[in-house]
């Protein structure tokens, strides 16, 4: 026979696992319904986006320099929010001191989703600027460095902004060839992520 304390924690666990699950519905259910009102600007913004970067990927590995080929997919998720993912990336060497190099990793990323929020698209703009170390045998552990750069941008804009238009800026971005103050939206509004 179980005991009070045991009894109560596993109230406490059945009851949170619903609440999770509620909120989770309540949100795939206006992602769902915004994306119904959206569908038809959002698809043709989407294949845009996917047109350029196809035709970006089809030059010459000569004229695809800095990033090689840009990834572009779709993943699935537990929200159905029809999320798409861009990124590139790129490996740089800079001089560190007088003998030595560093070496670093630049990712830039877009994830674009439908937004719980009617008539809004939710775009997420990454960028990571990572020193490449490496580990001796003795310590293993992964310290932070002050080289390592992150910028986490979320913005929640309507879908009217979402325009062909903007979508060569924001392939830009992720090609390196233009910096993040150059993507097409009001970055004041946008959160930025920890």
């Amino acid at each position: 026979m179980a005991n009070w304390l045991e009894e109560a924690e596993r109230e406490i666990r059945r009851t949170s696992k619903s609440r999770n699950s509620e909120r989770t519905q309540i949100k795939k259910d206006r992602i769902r319904d915004n994306y119904l009102i959206i569908k038809k600007e959002y698809d043709a913004f989407i294949k845009e986006l996917g047109d350029v970067i196809s035709r970006i990927n089809n030059l010459p590995l000569d004229m695809r320099q800095p990033f090689g080929q840009i990834d572009f997919r779709e993943k699935d998720g537990k929200l159905d929010n029809n999320l798409i993912i861009i990124s590139a990336s790129r490996r740089l060497t800079k001089r560190k001191s007088a003998l030595r190099n560093a070496h670093f990793k630049n990712v830039r990323a877009l994830y674009i989703s439908v937004s719980k929020y009617s008539e809004k698209v939710d775009i997420e703009v990454k960028e990571h600027f990572l020193i490449k170390k490496r580990l001796s045998t003795r310590n293993q552990e992964k310290a932070d460095s002050p080289d390592n750069k992150k910028i986490s941008l979320l913005l929640n804009l309507p879908i009217a902004e979402c325009t062909k238009d903007k979508v060569m800026d924001m392939v830009s971005f992720v090609a390196f060839k233009h910096d993040v103050e150059k993507i097409p939206f009001d970055l004041s509004k946008a959160l930025v992520k920890e």
